[in-house]
């Protein structure tokens, strides 16, 4: 989609495509993001005038321009002190983008939960010596008679080989993960921090969400990433709707653990 600003700059905004098995990742902060699914955005600054717009105000055009990006989250700040853009979701926003700078940093809890996942996956794969064998097999009854079906089941069984040996890179970045997970560790988990300015926004936030499933969860995410640990539990208690089980067991889990940093929800 394009659109144009009220001085006439053009932007173009990435939009979702629609796909049977959409590749997205979810965080407990409430971003949808992937790569067929791009970031909601519904404000920016225009850098031709400088003028903060919404998106939806703005006129659409045909011809496209350039690419367009979401307010930075000291931009965000800026934004919600202006009477037309402080909104609850304009707020949200700006809480969410303050996350961001942590959002790609695995914690050590990322770590630890990659390092399993890896383990049963590799688990599953056939070693080597076992396609090896059969493949002798096949070769010496070939040998033996001339058979088409044989000979197709030979290609098949050598193609598969090429698959496993392929997936030895899988236990290199194994091996990876744990040498990273033995030196976070030591090392202790990823500082969260947040500007005075953006807690400032994260307590109003408590203050103006609505008590119903979605703020709720949404004040337990805040109260967790501020590191009000026993609060974010006894906010996420509060939600009885049976569709938020995962994320509220994610971030109850999280909160025990005093982690307070974003994280990605995983089925």
């Amino acid at each position: 989609m394009n659109i144009k600003c009220q001085c006439g700059e053009v932007y173009t905004i990435s939009m979702p495509k629609l796909e049977a098995n959409l590749d997205v990742n979810i965080y407990t902060d409430g971003v949808v993001e992937g790569g067929s699914v791009p970031r909601d955005i519904k404000v920016f600054k225009c850098s031709s005038c400088g003028e903060y717009r919404y998106i939806a105000q703005c006129e659409k055009v045909t011809n496209s321009g350039a690419p367009l990006t979401e307010p930075t989250s000291e931009e965000y700040i800026e934004l919600i002190k202006m009477k037309e853009f402080d909104t609850p979701g304009i707020r949200v926003k700006a809480w969410q983008r303050s996350n961001d700078r942590y959002r790609n940093i695995d914690s050590l809890e990322d770590v630890g939960v990659k390092v399993e996942l890896l383990k049963a996956k590799i688990a599953e794969i056939p070693s080597v010596a076992h396609f090896d064998e059969y493949i002798a097999k096949m070769e010496a009854k070939l040998a033996q008679t001339t058979s088409e079906i044989i000979e197709k089941k030979i290609e098949e069984l050598k193609s598969k080989r090429v698959e496993v040996l392929q997936r030895v890179e899988e236990k290199r970045y194994l091996e990876e993960l744990k040498r990273k997970q033995e030196k976070m560790k030591n090392a202790g988990e990823v500082e969260i921090s947040y500007t005075p300015e953006e807690e400032e926004n994260m307590r109003y936030l408590l203050e103006i969400l609505e008590d119903d499933g979605a703020g709720l969860l949404l004040k337990g995410e805040i109260l967790r990433n501020l590191g009000r640990f026993e609060e974010a539990i006894e906010m996420c208690s509060r939600i009885s709707e049976k569709h938020y089980e995962n994320i509220l067991k994610t971030i109850t889990d999280l909160a025990q653990k005093k982690l307070k940093k974003v994280a990605q929800l995983r089925d």
